[in-house]
C-alpha cells in the first residue's frame, strides 16, 4: 500500500499505527494480536492476510 495514495487523515493514522508497532518492538511490549491486526486492517478498508512461504 502506498501511503501517498491514502487520504491525509487515513495516511496519518496508518503512519501512527506503524510507529506504535515499531516502538512496541523496541521497548519489548507484546506485539498486537491477530484480532487487533484484523481491526486495523478493517479500519483501513483492507483485510489481514498472513502467509508462511
Amino acid at each position: 500500500m502506498e501511503i501517498s495514495r491514502l487520504p491525509n487523515t487515513l495516511a496519518a493514522c496508518f503512519v501512527a499505527l506503524v510507529d506504535r508497532m515499531e516502538n512496541a518492538l523496541i521497548v519489548g511490549v507484546p506485539s498486537p494480536s491477530l484480532s487487533t491486526l484484523r481491526k486495523y486492517a478493517a479500519a483501513l478498508g483492507k483485510r489481514l492476510e498472513v502467509r508462511l512461504v
